[in-house]
């Protein structure tokens, strides 16, 4: 009965996030480190469909399950940064850019060794001399 129930539950909006309010577990985004502030910031300007949630052993249970399908983890970001199509989130600020790009680069990297940074090609994060970031 639990796995119906689970797997009923996928497609309806009965977890909140921050930056759509009600969403469908099967689009939600759990953290995948909830001690990441900053990227949980960086991911909420991005109307990232996050959810926070305050119980480890739920985050647990929803993705052990599969009712809950993504999380923050490297390759997500590195999938976000390199198909984002908003022009208003976090890489526009004036006064963060910088900072919120070094952070989101360091997260991306976290699981690749240098023979992988290819796959960061698509990522708008690197800094120029104009103030602005580039791939």
């Amino acid at each position: 009965m639990s796995k119906n129930f689970f797997m009923g539950i996928r497609k309806f909006p009965v977890l909140y996030s921050k930056s759509l309010e009600w969403v469908s577990p099967s689009i939600s985004i759990l953290m995948e480190d909830e001690e990441n502030h900053l990227l949980a910031e960086i991911l909420l300007k991005e109307k990232v469909p996050l959810v926070l949630l305050q119980s480890s052993e739920l985050r647990k249970v929803l993705l052990e399950r599969s009712v809950c399908l993504h999380t923050s983890s490297p390759k997500f970001i590195r999938n976000h940064f390199s198909n984002r199509t908003i022009r208003n989130g976090a890489l526009e600020d004036d006064e963060l850019k910088l900072a919120y790009a070094e952070h989101i680069l360091k997260h991306c990297i976290s699981d690749l060794n240098p023979s992988q940074y290819h796959k960061l090609s698509q990522c708008q994060l690197v800094p120029l001399g104009d103030g602005n970031l580039g791939k």
